[in-house]
């Protein structure tokens, strides 16, 4: 019995664990509705500041290393949001 405790515990705590972990960094439900053809302005209102812009300026990514999925957010030529793509 008490081995069956002992392996309910770990469980338990491996649950907690996985749980207290983000999967992005920005809260999906806001950036669901995010209207297209929102200012980088309005984006980073909504979202906070990127954790990084790629090289082409148009792309901001949003990640930390407690959360297990990259969020990218794409701008288009006139730097208008446009939609946004997750990646492991």
């Amino acid at each position: 019995m008490k081995n069956c405790h002992t392996f309910l515990l770990a469980i338990g705590l491996v649950g907690a664990a996985v749980s207290g972990c983000k999967r992005t960094a920005v809260d999906m439900d806001v950036l669901r509705v995010l209207p297209y053809g929102a200012s980088t302005q309005s984006v980073t209102r909504v979202l906070g500041p990127p954790t990084q812009v790629l090289s082409d300026g148009r792309t901001w990514s949003y990640y930390s290393s407690n959360v297990t999925h990259t969020v990218y957010v794409k701008f288009d030529t006139n730097m208008l949001y446009y939609g946004y793509e997750i990646r492991d």
